[in-house]
């Protein structure tokens, strides 16, 4: 939903921090919010990302995973589940999505 001309949003600037351990990366699938723990010096730093998650149909993984592989701007090759889905709801979606263009999960990703 986008806000109207003038009208008033919150934007949250706090976080409650997950319940993990405070090391590496943990998503929080139900805020849909990526946390990252990094040592600094005496301190822990934390950064905090918005994320993609999947849907009742298709859902995220869970569990302790390693990041193997990291991409800027990647083509995104439609499924054809998804690709499906959105056929059948009347909106059918180009096969890939090349860089540049609006990619549905951002800019960035991991795989694992």
């Amino acid at each position: 939903m986008v806000p109207k001309a003038g009208e008033r949003i919150m934007l949250p600037l706090s976080f409650i921090l997950p319940d993990a351990p405070r090391e590496g990366i943990v998503v929080n699938l139900a805020t849909m919010r990526l946390f990252q723990f990094k040592e600094a010096s005496k301190s822990l730093v934390v950064s905090t990302y918005p994320v993609g998650v999947g849907t009742k149909e298709r859902p995220t993984p869970t569990g302790q995973m390693y990041v193997e592989r990291k991409a800027t701007r990647p083509t995104w090759i439609v499924p054809a589940s998804i690709a499906d889905d959105h056929r059948k709801k009347g909106d059918p979606l180009p096969a890939r999505f090349r860089r540049g263009r609006k990619i549905p999960w951002g800019v960035r990703a991991l795989f694992k």
